[in-house]
């Protein structure tokens, strides 16, 4: 009995690592191709800059309203359901030719990323339980993996075949053999963990309310970090090919630099958060983005951009998880404090990206760095309160 629940605990998390892996890889070929995007629809990059951002707004809604399906329904079954609409917003993306589609495309997008990240999180969290950190990091790791890969084959595919619609759609179609394993699977429930009302000795009120100064520090903190780490990894790609340090495909480049980033720093924090305090990890998370987005407008060519976007993906990689431990430490988190976090998140990714964005069309790279750099404040200031509390 025991072999058979340690096996199907094993193959529930290979199989939603692998979805977040083969989403990554879908989503991953957004970036990169921003600049044809626009140049396709006949759209300005601040239209792109607006639909992106809309992208983000469904993504917020989905995981704010949404997330209580995998508490009615069964989880494995709506993550089987999203593999294949995935594999039908890849074969839709590229193709299209109008604005208005491309914003639809986009939607679809927003919704299917929130959906797969509820439903995986939900569900190494369910299926674990107290051992699910390690397999959270390693599911993180995944993703990013999936980040550095498709800028690659992207790049390549632009470089020799001048189009890119082929390799989304290959990417879309790698997620439907996880999603008819994981539909095999018993589906976890919220009744296999521990509740978090029965934590001892916290006042009862805490537990519920999103008002607390801890939760409310750590949102908004959320909100500038992960922001400015999608307002680069949005924007990346485009800085280097605005500003002439290369062409259009070898600009694909820098996301790749940026998702190796961001997979080793989260390999690497598997380690760390255990010998480490989370708020010493955050503190030099931060400080290490905030110092690497301070080069980006006298960076003289693409090398040098190469390593800052793989610093500024090092330094954002641990946040997310370290912040949950942070937070845990000091309030037991529940369903509702989690999702609110995770919207503050989408909240962050859905408007500094479009203002990032749109001061990178209309006033050059120095006004993208300085918004850039000053939410990175903002988030350290919202830290280190936090820190106090």
């Amino acid at each position: 009995m025991l072999k058979s629940v340690n096996r199907n605990e094993f193959i529930a998390t290979i199989s939603y690592c692998a979805l977040q892996f083969s989403g990554a890889l879908v989503y991953g070929c957004i970036p990169p191709v921003v600049n044809r995007l626009a140049d396709q629809t006949g759209a300005s990059l601040s239209m792109i800059a607006a639909a992106l951002s809309i992208r983000y707004l469904i993504y917020v809604i989905t995981t704010l309203f949404l997330g209580k399906l995998f508490d009615r329904f069964a989880g494995n079954k709506i993550l089987a359901l999203n593999c294949l609409l995935l594999v039908f917003f890849a074969f839709l993306f590229p193709r299209v030719e109008f604005f208005p589609f491309l914003v639809i495309a986009l939607i679809l997008s927003g919704f299917l990323s929130a959906i797969m990240d509820i439903g995986c999180n939900t569900g190494i969290l369910w299926t674990l339980k107290d051992r699910a950190g390690q397999a959270m990091n390693l599911m993180f790791a995944c993703c990013s993996l999936g980040l550095m890969i498709a800028p690659i084959l992207v790049g390549y595919s632009i470089r020799k075949y001048d189009r890119f619609s082929e390799i989304v759609l290959i990417f879309g179609l790698i997620s439907i053999p996880f999603g008819l394993m994981i539909v095999r699977l018993k589906n976890p429930t919220k009744n296999n963990r521990m509740s978090v009302e029965s934590v001892p000795d916290v006042n009862p009120s805490l537990k519920r309310t999103i008002f607390n100064p801890i939760l409310l520090s750590a949102a908004i903190f959320l909100f500038f970090e992960v922001g400015s780490e999608c307002g680069f990894s949005n924007w990346g790609p485009s800085l280097v090919f605005r500003s002439g340090i290369s062409d259009e495909a070898t600009a694909a480049s820098i996301s790749t630099a940026f998702g190796a980033g961001s997979f080793f720093g989260r390999l690497i924090n598997i380690y760390l958060i255990r010998k480490i305090k989370a708020e010493k990890i955050l503190i030099g998370a931060v400080m290490l983005t905030f110092i690497s987005s301070l080069c980006i407008p006298i960076i003289p060519n693409l090398m040098i951009f190469l390593i800052t976007a793989f610093l500024i993906g090092f330094g954002t990689a641990p946040v997310y998880a370290t912040i949950l431990v942070f937070v845990e430490n000091k309030l037991p988190l529940t369903g509702l404090s989690t999702g609110f976090l995770l919207g503050m998140l989408g909240s962050g990714a859905m408007v500094i990206p479009l203002i990032a964005g749109t001061a990178f069309d209309r006033a050059g790279i120095g006004a993208y760095t300085i918004f850039l750099s000053g939410f990175l404040l903002l988030s350290l200031f919202f830290l280190l309160r936090m820190k106090k509390i």
